[in-house]
């Protein structure tokens, strides 16, 4: 088709586009972008202005609707990361700030059970922790995610520190675990500060605290959590802590494999067999 629009005449070809976007909008929105190619402060005020327009929308979008609104986000989100990441990332950034505030509007107004909106916005937080991080100084971007990650009401920034934790050194994660441990204290019921404070601890690789906070949140931890705390233990070889957390539990079959694997490691072989026949045999 592209060979064949090449041979069209240049008049025809621009009637052509300018009659579809007199009447299709989003084929009108994708010309403008276009045309402003070149020019990354004029394209990244007409972004804005869309992102704009999503937050300010009223309309309930129905579940048969909710894929061609995602399809809308998503070009949104397409044409920052073609023309502004590599042109203005510092643009980028703030555009991608401003299209993650839209959430609580999108999803107050939305039937996403399908999931799809919800994956446009997991994306961009993708995008924007990649891009924040070699935009802003350390501390200005962790604050900045964590901004991000208070605000989440709906779900679709839940995850905001679990991906910036990655990027941060062990000095930058003691702090936010001291941090979270504080909100932790204040209120017990804290679910955020609970879940950043077993996140945390996990990526600092030292099972004995994370075994040490996770008693001190649930003073009776479930058998997933007390799997949890045997696979930290796991990560760093410390395969006779696994056994001793797991053996003569009812395990799931995570728990189950978790087992097996740790007998395998210590020369057990006869009770990873046992344990094995049973995992079989469910």
């Amino acid at each position: 088709m592209i060979k064949d629009l090449e041979k069209l005449d240049r008049d025809i070809l621009i009637q052509l586009i300018a009659n579809e976007a007199e009447i299709n909008k989003e084929f009108k929105s994708k010309v403008e972008t276009s045309l402003l190619a070149n020019n990354p402060k004029k394209l990244a005020a007409k972004i804005s202005q869309r992102v704009g327009a999503i937050s300010r929308g009223r309309k309930f979008i129905e579940y048969g609707e909710s894929f061609s609104f995602a399809s809308k986000l998503d070009a949104i989100l397409s044409d920052i990361k073609k023309f502004l990441v590599k042109e203005a990332p510092k643009k980028a950034t703030e555009l991608l700030e401003k299209f993650l505030e839209t959430d609580s509007n999108v999803f107050e107004r939305c039937d996403d059970s399908s999931g799809s909106v919800g994956e446009v916005y997991n994306e961009a937080l993708d995008i924007w922790v990649e891009l924040a991080f070699k935009i802003y100084e350390k501390e200005l971007f962790i604050k900045k995610a964590m901004e991000i990650y208070e605000s989440d009401e709906y779900g679709a920034k839940s995850y905001t520190m679990q991906k910036v934790y990655p990027y941060l050194d062990k000095k930058d994660l003691e702090e936010l675990l001291e941090i979270y441990i504080s909100m932790f204290q204040k209120d017990k019921n804290n679910y955020k500060a609970k879940i950043n404070v077993l996140e945390i601890a996990t990526h600092l690789n030292i099972p004995d605290r994370y075994k040490e906070l996770m008693y001190e949140i649930y003073t009776e931890p479930t058998i997933g959590q007390i799997i949890s705390i045997a696979n930290e233990y796991y990560k760093v070889k410390n395969t006779k802590e696994v056994i001793k957390l797991l053996e003569d539990k009812n395990l799931t079959n995570d728990g189950m494999q978790l087992l097996i694997s740790a007998y395998k490691d210590e020369k057990l072989e006869k009770k990873a067999i046992v344990v094995a026949r049973e995992y079989f045999n469910r």
